[in-house]
């Protein structure tokens, strides 16, 4: 997320131009309907806020800007007001509402009571095939998604498991997400190959199976332990010196270092929350943008203290 950049980039060049660039920037952010999206854009102004106020007053290393202040207030007040309205809220309550409708136009507590009554009158085989007919003809009603169900982990390999998940509550068998990732876990622990935690199960086959949106996680069953340290260490590392070097350095506790901090950190806290980040050139490029910049800020900020000292 580059908004603590752009809001960085404000405060530095205060014109309407800049003014109109972020608050477009907040629209598109709760337009875009995911929680990352409407959730991340309070929580970095929010942060954004206490980080200049933290930088102006208390450390006294940037000048405070009342324009800036007053207009930073105004575009959060703003965001929040429209938060309610936005397609994210809108979303849930319309998935929930479907889930209902589905639970009542298939007679849920109906269906619930003949599941279980099959279930004691069958055993063994029979049991086993009476299920996956159930599950074949009824899963629309447990609001479960047709293609993971029937396609990408199907009900005829594995009709326990789904069994189990139709007897979850709404909210957990709706969490698509969540639901992904036990079925990833369910395969690699079912798995006979011992080495599936240590080098993953293949990128191909996590795909087919469940396409997880949630970086680290996604690496972790697709390229196992080893592969995920591999590929994000470097993000974690660089991440990791700039905020030791913030910590210690005095010359370091700068408004734009913090603001290059925040916006790595935040990439990184989305990439593991909504995924889709950590393999796409075009979400790399960007954090690699930053985090270069945020090296080259802390070496120049280095060279200053050895030159006061000297």
């Amino acid at each position: 997320m580059i908004m603590p950049i752009m809001l960085y980039i404000l405060y530095k060049e205060f014109n309407l131009l800049n003014i109109v660039l972020v608050s477009v920037q907040a629209l598109a952010m709760l337009m875009l309907g995911t929680k990352v999206g409407n959730f991340g854009l309070i929580i970095s102004l929010v942060i954004f806020l206490i980080t200049f106020l933290f930088h102006s007053l208390i450390l006294k290393n940037t000048k405070f800007s009342a324009k800036f202040l007053i207009t930073l207030i105004c575009i959060l007040a703003a965001s929040s007001a429209i938060f309610p309205y936005s397609p994210t809220l809108r979303r849930s309550s319309l998935e929930n509402g479907v889930a209902q409708k589905r639970s009542n136009l298939g007679d849920k507590n109906r269906l619930d009571q003949e599941l279980d009554s099959g279930l004691k009158r069958y055993k063994g085989q029979k049991q086993a095939e009476y299920l996956k007919d159930f599950i074949k003809k009824n899963y629309w009603v447990y609001s479960l998604k047709h293609d993971l169900v029937l396609d990408h982990y199907s009900y005829q390999n594995d009709p326990y498991y789904w069994l189990d998940v139709m007897k979850r509550p709404a909210a957990e068998r709706l969490n698509y997400r969540h639901l992904e990732q036990d079925i990833l876990s369910r395969v690699m622990n079912n798995d006979k190959n011992k080495l599936n935690k240590l080098f993953g199960i293949s990128f191909s086959r996590e795909n087919n199976i469940a396409p997880l949106e949630r970086d680290f996680l996604a690496q972790y069953y697709s390229m196992g332990l080893l592969g995920t340290i591999l590929l994000t260490i470097i993000y974690i590392f660089v991440l990791g010196y700039g905020i030791f070097y913030w910590l210690v350095n005095k010359n370091s506790k700068t408004l734009l270092i913090s603001s290059l901090l925040l916006s790595g950190g935040f990439i990184l806290f989305a990439a593991f929350y909504a995924g889709n980040v950590l393999e796409y050139l075009s979400a790399t490029l960007v954090m690699a943008f930053i985090l270069g910049f945020l090296l080259q800020n802390i070496r120049y900020s280095k060279t200053s203290k050895y030159l006061v000292k000297k």
